[in-house]
């Protein structure tokens, strides 16, 4: 397996830099342009963090609380990081997927979260890593890390 199939991509990490997330990493991106000024020439590499699977994984918070003034809704309130590898097969061709996504916990029972309470749509993406950043992006664009 080639290591750019087990790190974020560079487009994901270039947003996520974007986004104000501490760039500290096994890993990085380098990617820059050329610049022509008069008769000089000048390279401006930028990098990104290409974080691994760990670590964007230990970026996403293992709970949410969601704060609400709504009485009934505060029942459910408590949400807990699942996430999830499935195969599909599209004209006899296997494709996994991973997604990830909060369920509500609220009860602190386990069940099936494919049909309970979620915080949002699922996010799916061919490369785990992908998918963990995917969601970071979510909660932080959304106020929820």
């Amino acid at each position: 397996m080639n290591i750019e199939d087990q790190v974020v991509s560079h487009v994901l990490s270039k947003k996520l830099k974007e986004l104000g997330v501490k760039q500290s990493s096994l890993f990085y991106w380098t990617i820059g342009g050329t610049v022509y000024r008069g008769d000089m020439t000048f390279y401006l590499p930028e990098n990104y963090s290409a974080f691994t699977v760990a670590e964007i994984g230990d970026m996403l918070p293992k709970a949410i609380q969601v704060k609400t003034e709504e009485e009934e809704k505060k029942i459910f309130s408590n949400f807990r990081l699942v996430t999830g590898r499935s195969l599909i097969i599209d004209e006899d061709k296997p494709y996994e997927f991973w997604s990830v996504n909060y369920i509500c916990d609220t009860t602190n029972e386990f069940r099936n979260w494919l049909f309970d309470t979620l915080l949002t749509k699922a996010i799916y993406d061919r490369n785990e890593a992908n998918c963990r950043a995917k969601m970071l992006i979510h909660l932080i664009e959304n106020g929820l890390k």
